[in-house]
């Protein structure tokens, strides 16, 4: 939703963000969000999967913010109105993820 500041238009959005499995993931991807010019706030939450951004429409696009997010290796789209659907706009990388399972891919058991 646009809102006209003293910067220009700033542009209130969520994303969905695919890909991510640990905090380290959820930080890793709101850097790389925070460094482009015209970001003015970005959030991510690891547990909804989504990011909210608020940035200004002069100097960033969608485009931009989800070519930020494919190159630190996760998938991003753009969420859609407030029921949850989204727009798919990027596919989900094919590597890239920076944490890696639990031994024997048994999250949260512990070895006898």
């Amino acid at each position: 939703m646009p809102r006209v500041g003293t910067g220009g238009m700033t542009m209130k959005e969520r994303y969905h963000i695919s890909g991510m499995t640990c905090s380290a993931c959820s930080s890793h991807v709101e850097k790389a969000v925070r460094k482009l010019e015209g970001v003015e706030s970005a959030s991510v939450n690891l547990l909804t999967e989504t990011m909210e951004i608020a940035y200004d429409g002069e100097k960033l696009d969608q485009d931009k913010i989800q070519a930020a997010v494919e190159r630190a290796g996760y998938g991003a789209s753009l969420i859609i109105g407030g029921s949850g659907s989204r727009r798919e706009a990027s596919q989900e990388p094919e590597s890239g993820k920076l944490c890696r399972p639990f031994p024997g891919g048994k999250r949260g058991k512990r070895r006898p």
